[in-house]
């Protein structure tokens, strides 16, 4: 299989380096090389909400804002956009590298929202994931809590591996009461032993 993958959007097409896809949700991230102007076309049009196709059928597509739901109302300040862009210029090729990634995938992710976890060499990623759910959750833990924490919430279904091509990702959800209760249980009983 190839490490590279080619994205077309009407006519536009550029290299998709990596992609992380929430299947319930939308694209956490992605990565793509190209010239300027088809990147440029392509940013939009993913940011305008539009869907962007690799081979296969596969779809990209932006996670909805949380103002795009019509029963949320809320007088706070909105975001232009909750990905934030990360552009380079590839020395090599002359080509541009353009990169998509979701708020809640960095470590600038926000409280009671899924959060994602990435990982680039198929290692556990304790300490990302700790601090990470350090701001997302609000539960108390220790650091030395994280093997336990993660090892409890792939059993329990609150860290879910992510479609993703070219990087590790898994989603995690926020639920405060599932995420007390996993800490209870969990670490209570190894705090027995």
């Amino acid at each position: 299989m190839s490490d590279f993958w080619p994205i077309t959007f009407k006519g536009l097409r550029a290299t998709c380096t990596c992609y992380i896809n929430d299947p319930t949700r939308g694209t956490v991230l992605l990565s793509l090389v190209g010239s300027v102007t088809v990147l440029n076309g392509l940013w939009a049009a993913f940011l305008s909400n539009e869907t962007l196709l690799l081979p296969d059928e596969v779809a990209l597509r932006r996670i909805p804002r949380l103002e795009d739901d019509p029963q949320i109302k809320t007088l706070a300040l909105r975001r232009v956009s909750e990905y934030r862009t990360v552009r380079a210029r590839l020395k090599e090729t002359g080509k541009r590298q353009l990169v998509l990634i979701h708020q809640q995938a960095t470590q600038g992710c926000g409280m009671d929202q899924a959060f994602y976890v990435l990982a680039e060499d198929g290692q556990t990623p304790l300490a990302r994931f700790f601090q990470q759910f350090t701001l997302a959750v609000a539960v108390c833990a220790r650091r030395e809590w994280s093997a336990l924490l993660w090892e409890y919430g792939l059993t329990q279904h609150l860290i879910e591996p992510c479609d993703a091509r070219g990087i590790d990702a898994w989603r995690v959800e926020s639920d405060e009461d599932a995420w007390a209760e996993v800490v209870r249980q969990g670490v209570g009983a190894h705090a027995m032993q």
